[in-house]
């Protein structure tokens, strides 16, 4: 276009190229002499309806040479003379850049002077426009060779990118390690800038992590570009898109299509300048994404989409085989560590467990503690299932048959007898339950046999003693009772309790209050603050009850604590004595003591007594004391004349009279 100016002489000069557009039919892929315009920019070059029009149009679409002879009088140009008059051309010529019998495009000059195209030089100008066609086409094809060798060499690239990844996917031992070589074999010898792998995370705000990476160079990864980051600190790079949709995600020209704006400055840093993304998919579930880059735009045919889906399906099958792997390898050592678990654990417990296999009648584990059980070796054992059956006592095994039969259907609990090797015998609690499989049909039989010879013979101890205890606590007068340590709960109450309080035993099981409740209302406090002392073996109490029937009978409770193995006082227990004769005789020996039986006044000793306290008293107060002395005139008299049971009367009638005068707490 410049030599067409500047030697030809024109006053402007483009070269269009078809674009298949009818709207649009040409591209201005070259021009000259138009200032800081450029062709088709005009209004008048467009119609009403949007479509081009002009002498390019023209010979594009006729693919012959149009010439507009003279712009500014032919009545036909007149909508072009305004850019006429704006360039200062008055003729056109547009000819057809034929190639092949191919319309390439236009190439279109402009002249200063009216009628400037005579046949001479538009002969010339169609040998220029075939020349400029024929240079088009030659670099077309030289382009499409170029093309189609870096797609067959990019193609190639990939096939070995699958080949030794196939190699590394078949030896690898380490997940991480093997994304990594997969990443270097991509940019090493698939000829890509840069690649990297990038698992899904549970993170909205940043849904993928770089797994594995190659081609970035010392200090730098992927994902450290602040273009993708947004300003609130959320990824937004293409593999986030690709995780989200599912779908491949192709940037086929990063630096010129308007969509990867954000993203040019760092393809430049990188070097890259068309990038894939490819679901990684395991089973139909997403693990992540694998990104390949390229240095040339439109860097990915179909043929090579197709092959590197291939490759990153192999890596999502490497990544699926190797945690298969891992989960195998732990599965296993857990197996092992479980196996050896039970195996300590069935053999150091006391218990026989045992399993068995319901189809081939077979006996698959007897733990070592048969041995001491039966006296036989396990081998034996073992290898004879027969002599556990044998080994049960002869009374027994029809029941212990009958009770196996529901081994497989609700398991079984039965006791009985065994006899060992030397002949003694023993007993035995057997205990088993089916094993069933993922149907629910029943495969294995596993039990635990326990010997319980201690056991018996220490509950047939317990109850002959418990026998001997109710024995001897319901024929002892006196009430034996336990209760729990905060004496909350009765546990046991002696038949007694019945005789003492009148009240069935029942009722005080029923409710503990009821034991506090009969108690006499004067005695009631004191019990109830002395009783908190059971726990310390301090209490010792002698108070009322009051019976149903009202009449009141004198007790003497007594209570020690019982410690379990720790120490810790776990119950009380106690024994409550009805004392009421024995009260009522005290009371009569006390008055005995103190008052003169035939006028139950004070005698003698009960004077002295209270003639001690009251002259001590008087001494701390310094009060004085006096002492009344009174005597019964001519008494002797009496009893000589009237006899002595007069005489008792007449004493006794005094003695009421001067008890009649003092105060009731007088003595």
């Amino acid at each position: 276009c410049r030599i067409i100016i500047v030697s030809g002489r024109y006053r402007q000069g483009w070269i269009g190229l078809a674009t298949g557009d009818p709207m649009r039919p040409l591209k201005p892929a070259a021009y000259a002499g138009y200032g800081n315009n450029e062709p088709m920019t005009k209004i008048p070059f467009v119609t009403p309806e949007g479509v081009y029009r002009g002498v390019a149009f023209e010979a594009l679409t006729l693919g012959v040479p149009v010439i507009a002879r003279d712009i500014l009088n032919a009545p036909q140009h007149e909508w072009r003379r305004p850019r006429a008059l704006e360039h200062g051309f008055q003729s056109s010529i547009g000819l057809p850049l034929t190639a092949e019998e191919s319309v390439l495009g236009v190439l279109v000059m402009h002249a200063g002077e009216p009628d400037a195209f005579d046949q001479d030089e538009i002969a010339l100008l169609i040998t220029l426009a075939e020349d400029v066609a024929f240079g088009i086409g030659s670099l077309r094809k030289e382009a499409a060779r170029r093309q189609t060798e870096g797609r067959l060499a990019r193609v190639s690239h990939a096939r070995r990118v699958m080949a030794e990844g196939n190699h590394v996917l078949m030896h690898a031992t380490d997940e991480t390690e093997m994304l990594q070589q997969m990443c270097r074999i991509s940019v090493k010898s698939g000829g890509y800038k840069q690649a990297w792998v990038g698992y899904a995370t549970e993170d909205s705000s940043r849904p993928v992590y770089p797994a594995a990476h190659a081609g970035y160079g010392d200090g730098d990864e992927p994902m450290t570009s602040s273009a993708s980051w947004t300003a609130d600190s959320r990824y937004q790079g293409t593999m986030g898109l690709v995780l989200a949709t599912g779908e491949i995600d192709i940037a086929r020209d990063i630096f010129n299509e308007p969509q990867h704006e954000r993203r040019r400055e760092r393809a430049r840093q990188l070097g890259c300048q068309s990038a894939i993304c490819l679901p990684l998919r395991n089973e139909g579930r997403l693990l992540g994404a694998v990104a390949f880059y390229a240095a040339e735009p439109d860097a990915f045919d179909d043929e090579e989409i197709a092959l590197l889906t291939e490759v990153v399906d192999d890596i999502a099958f490497g990544v699926s085989i190797l945690r298969t792997r891992i989960a195998h390898r732990k599965a296993e050592a857990a197996l092992r560590e479980s196996q050896e678990q039970f195996s300590q654990l069935a053999h150091n417990i006391p218990q026989v467990f045992w399993i068995t296999d319901v189809e081939h009648k077979r006996t698959l584990f007897v733990s070592s503690a048969a041995e001491k059980l039966l006296g036989r070796p396990l081998e034996e054992i073992c290898d004879n299932p027969r002599s556990l059956v044998r080994a049960v006592h002869r009374e027994d095994r029809k029941r212990v048959h009958a009770a196996r039969k529901m081994a497989l259907t609700d398991g079984y609990d039965v006791t009985y007898r065994i006899v060992r090797a030397d002949g003694a015998e023993r007993w035995v609690r057997d205990r088993a339950f089916p094993v069933r499989d993922a149907e629910g049909k029943a495969y294995r039989v596993a039990g635990i046999a326990e010997d319980i010879t201690d056991r018996r013979r220490a509950e047939a101890a317990l109850q002959e003693s418990e026998a001997q205890f109710r024995q001897l606590a319901g024929n002892i007068p006196q009430v034996f009772w336990i209760t729990d340590a905060a004496q909350r709960e009765p546990i046991y109450l002696s038949p007694a309790f019945e005789k003492i309080t009148g009240r069935p035993l029942a009722e005080v099981l029923e409710d503990p209050r009821c034991w506090i409740n009969m108690i006499h209302h004067e005695d009631r406090q004191r019990v109830r603050i002395a009783r908190r002392l059971a726990a310390e073996g301090r209490y010792d109490e002698v108070f009322r009850i009051v019976r149903p029937d009202g009449s009141i009978r004198w007790l003497h409770d007594r209570a020690f604590p019982v410690n379990d193995a720790t120490g810790r006082v776990y119950r009380i227990t106690g024994i409550a004595e009805d004392i009421t004769e024995r009260k009522g005789a005290e009371e009569q020996l006390m008055k005995l003591a103190h008052y003169d039986v035939l006028t139950n006044l004070p005698n003698r000793v009960l004077f002295y007594d209270r003639l001690k306290q009251a002259l001590a008293q008087a001494k701390r107060n310094q009060w004085s004391v006096g002492v009344m002395f009174i005597d019964v005139d001519r008494f002797k008299n009496v009893n000589d004349t009237m006899g002595h049971s007069v005489g008792d009367r007449l004493l006794q009638q005094i003695s009421e009279r001067l008890m009649g005068i003092v105060r009731s707490g007088d003595t």
